[in-house]
């Protein structure tokens, strides 16, 4: 890994790029600066422990403090997921707009539910899909646990 960051500052992320074998092509990685006591520890800093993962496609976009926002959430939970918006850049907007999942789950303000509610929710929604793409913030260590496995040319694997 090498600093984008150069200096520590209360309540920031300090980013890092992968040089060298990058198969996946991850573009940034973060790290709390609760990580480092000072910017020699910073210097010196070459592998990560991953807390949590989040991922972001090329046709979408976060806004400046997703990042910020989520972390603090991810107090005592295995996934946050957090409320997208549609943004029409440049495009004609819909006459019918698609509405987000979490209108789908009359999901208004914050909540914290378990897996089997949502699960219970899905179905007696009758939902036959699921998609959590660029809309949420993974423990880490949880999703090594389960074992979650993406295949190589699933449509829709996210």
């Amino acid at each position: 890994l090498k600093n984008k960051t150069q200096t520590i500052k209360e309540n920031s992320l300090i980013e890092f790029n992968i040089e060298g074998n990058n198969p996946y092509e991850i573009y940034t990685v973060y790290k709390s600066y609760k990580a480092f006591n000072d910017e020699k520890d910073l210097t010196k800093f070459t592998y990560p422990i991953i807390d949590y993962i989040i991922f972001l496609d090329s046709d979408d976009y976060w806004e400046l403090n997703c990042i910020e926002e989520c972390v603090p959430r991810m107090d005592g939970v295995e996934v946050v997921w957090f409320a997208n918006k549609h943004l029409y850049d440049n495009v004609n907007i819909p006459e019918t707009r698609q509405p987000t999942l979490f209108e789908y789950y009359n999901f208004d303000k914050e909540c914290q539910i378990s897996s089997e509610e949502w699960a219970s929710k899905t179905l007696q929604m009758g939902r036959k899909s699921f998609w959590f793409t660029v809309m949420g913030m993974i423990d880490f260590n949880f999703l090594k646990n389960i074992k979650l496995k993406h295949y190589d040319y699933a449509i829709f694997e996210d």
